[in-house]
């Protein structure tokens, strides 16, 4: 096999091993209306569409994390997706966020300045 045969065989064999990832969401730091922005409180995984009811508990009490290749198996399975609910302080307003059926982890965590961030990879 010459040089560039070589060259081509290997990108090939590259690009087929490489798995697609969606890239990450997350929700927006805040949401508006006419007068008011109001930040982001907290967010809920939804098994299924969130009007179904299927809200999923975190994997523990102390970290807001979940692991997803089960639950996305039995969305999958059952020809449904996850969704994550972004809920805002102050206000009823919320935004659904289909997660990717590639995503391996949603969580919801808070920093020193007291901003909360919320995202599914």
């Amino acid at each position: 096999m010459g040089p560039g045969k070589y060259a081509i065989a290997l990108a090939l064999a590259c690009a087929c091993s490489w798995t697609w990832a969606a890239p990450p969401i997350s929700c927006p730091a805040t949401i508006k209306d006419e007068t008011h922005a109001y930040p982001l409180n907290y967010a809920s995984l939804f098994d299924g569409p969130p009007n179904k009811l299927a809200d999923l508990m975190p994997d523990s009490d102390k970290e807001t994390v979940w692991t997803l290749p089960l639950y996305q198996k039995g969305a999958h399975d059952r020809g449904e997706s996850l969704y994550f609910v972004c809920r805002y302080s102050k206000t009823e307003k919320t935004l659904t966020l289909q997660v990717p059926k590639t995503a391996k982890k949603c969580s919801v965590y808070g920093d020193d300045k007291g901003r909360t961030f919320a995202v599914c990879e």
